[in-house]
Parts: structure tokens; C-alpha cells; sequence
């Protein structure tokens, strides 16, 4: 049985009683383990992205909130959160994003990821414009190798894009991000199915 789906079945998780309607509602900050979930910071196709806030540590990461009704009901989504999840286990580079821990309840399965808080390349760029020659080659040194990495382990990322490239807080290191449509890619091999993002392809696709 794969992995999501046994996560998401696995466990009924008792909901709480409802409150009487006579008392004064005090909405409390959502937790999840031992984070607390801040502001929205992105979105994707198979979930939201919130800060979150350690509550012991301070330290800030990423989590991708996946919809567990959502899983089962979408093969596309499920195997794409599959294939995410196999990439960032497997893969581990300076020049990609860390995944701490895989987290769930009863309506959600949660990625506990690094937090970078220059955000995405497409935003700085949008911002800053046309980055000057040192920049531009500082920044692509490092996104090639990081591909270099993952196509030494015959892993294809497929969706290459600012979107997907994530800066830190001085916009001097990136990293890729967003392996949801990655694929195993043995040498010597092509992949024959069209995927990715239609404005970013390459000419001949």
C-alpha cells in the first residue's frame, strides 16, 4: 500500500465536543506538533504553503498543508505528492530545500520544510528587475549545481522556474524547491510525457 495512503487511512482522530453557543468563542492559533501555523505564504496545486513558528525554538519553516480528502480523491494529486515527498527524502544538497518531517491530523498531511525568507526568484526579479552579471552568474552557479546533483541521481525536476527557486534573506543562495512533478530518469533514457509550466518550456517541447 503506498505510503500517503496508508498515512491518511490509518487513524481516525476523535474531533473535539462543540462549544455551547452560550459561551464566547476564543479562536485559538492553529499547532501541529510542535509548530504553530502563521500566514499563508504560498500555494500550489496540491496544497498551501503557512509559516510556521517552533514553540520551543523560535525557528521558522515552511509547511505544506496537503488535504487528506483531497489525496484520496485525486490520483494526480496523490502521486504527485508521492513523488515529492520520495525526491526530498532521498535528495540532500545545499542547493535544495530540506524536509525536517512529515506531520498529519484528521484533515490534513503536513511537510515540515526549511523556510527561506527571500522567497521566491520570480518575485525578487519582478522587484529588482535585470540582475546585473555577478549576480546573475552567483545565483546560476549555484542552480546548476544543484541540477547537476539531482541529474546524478536520475532525478528530473520537470517544472524548473523562478517560481520554484527560493532565496535567503540576503538573496545570495538559492534553492530549488517544488519536486512534485520530478521523475526517475535512468541514462541514456527520455521521458515521453509533457508536464511543467507551458511559458517556461524549452522551444522543442
Amino acid at each position: 500500500m503506498p505510503f500517503l495512503t496508508h498515512l491518511v487511512r490509518q487513524t481516525h482522530i476523535p474531533t473535539a465536543n462543540k462549544r455551547s453557543m452560550t459561551l464566547p468563542v476564543i479562536k485559538k492559533k492553529k499547532e501541529i506538533g510542535d509548530y504553530v501555523l502563521g500566514k499563508t505564504i504560498g500555494r500550489g496545486a496540491s496544497g498551501r504553503v503557512k509559516l510556521g513558528i517552533h514553540k520551543h525554538t523560535g525557528e521558522r519553516v515552511a509547511i505544506k498543508m496537503i488535504s487528506r480528502s483531497h489525496l484520496l480523491s485525486s490520483s494526480t494529486t496523490s502521486k504527485s505528492v508521492q513523488r515529492e515527498l520520495a525526491v526530498l527524502q532521498l535528495l540532500h544538497h545545499p542547493n535544495l530545500v530540506d524536509l525536517y518531517q512529515v506531520l498529519q491530523d484528521s484533515s490534513y498531511v503536513y511537510f515540515v520544510m526549511e523556510y527561506l525568507e527571500g522567497g521566491e526568484l520570480f518575485h525578487y526579479l519582478a522587484k529588482r528587475g535585470r540582475l546585473d552579471e555577478s549576480e546573475a552568474r552567483l545565483l546560476f552557479i549555484q542552480l546548476i549545481t544543484a541540477l547537476n546533483w539531482c541529474h546524478a541521481h536520475h532525478i528530473s525536476h520537470r517544472d524548473l522556474k523562478p517560481e520554484n527557486i527560493l532565496l535567503d534573506k540576503e538573496n545570495k543562495k538559492l534553492k530549488i524547491a517544488d519536486f512534485g512533478m520530478a521523475a526517475l530518469q535512468p541514462y541514456n533514457t527520455l521521458l515521453k510525457t509533457s508536464c511543467g509550466s507551458p511559458h517556461y518550456a524549452s522551444p522543442e517541447i
